[in-house]
């Protein structure tokens, strides 16, 4: 019998990959995830997963002609701000790196990014799509490339997020919100900065008709302390 589902990639096994894919399948795509670990939370490993390494360029391209895909998200790499400022080889290596390997392999087909709001200079409250960016650190740098090596092709599609949130107690990297509830009720303290605001964004929100780059802001902003406690 013939699959006529549309098939979507997701480059990616974290909180977010796995958000994105449990969402993507629900809504009657066949979803295949990818990255170098399998997926560990009970969601994700419901989905179709293949190995890859972004870094590496054959691994790539063997992805793409295995899994055939119609689309391709790409939510992969390091994000943890402090480890990229430390490592920024390695942060660009996956970001970059994977950007450019993907571009050579899309052949056509639709991609997402997931990116950052940290493409920006961090001296205002609030950016939109049109604003001039500046990183200030180099996960920003990062995403920042990766962002332009994917929109240099056709058909891409960069999402600009702040802070994604959602309850995540079995992955491989807990976002910021569900690594603080686990750590408190564990009774041990959490040391986050008061200084710096973002827009938290609920990862099960979808926005509307983006155009090529898009910067969701909600409502309300805080700073990551407030969101912790």
């Amino acid at each position: 019998m013939t699959d006529h589902r549309r098939r979507a990639l997701v480059v990616g096994a974290g909180y977010l990959a796995g958000r994105v894919g449990a969402e993507l399948s629900a809504l009657g795509h066949a979803v295949t995830l990818s990255s170098r670990q399998p997926p560990s939370t009970a969601q994700a490993r419901q989905l179709d997963w293949r190995p890859v390494d972004a870094r590496d360029r054959r691994s790539v391209h063997a992805l793409l002609d295995a899994a055939r895909p119609d689309a391709v998200v790409v939510a992969h790499g390091p994000s943890d701000i402090t480890w990229c400022e430390a490592n920024p080889g390695q942060a660009a290596a996956a970001h970059l790196g994977g950007a450019r390997h993907l571009a050579e392999a899309l052949d056509g087909r639709r991609a997402l990014l997931i990116s950052t709001d940290n493409v920006f200079d961090g001296h205002r409250t609030s950016y939109g799509e049109h604003d001039p960016t500046g990183p200030a650190n180099a996960y920003g740098r990062a995403k920042l490339a990766a962002e332009e090596t994917l929109l240099a092709g056709r058909d891409a599609l960069v999402l600009r997020v702040s802070l994604v949130y959602g309850w995540d107690r079995a992955g491989l990297r807990p976002n910021f919100f569900s690594a603080c509830a686990q750590q408190l009720g564990a009774g041990r303290p959490v040391a986050v900065p008061d200084d710096h605001w973002n827009s938290p964004y609920w990862s099960t929100t979808s926005p509307p008709g983006p155009p090529p780059c898009w910067t969701p802001r909600t409502p309300e902003w805080c700073t990551w302390a407030a969101r912790g406690g």
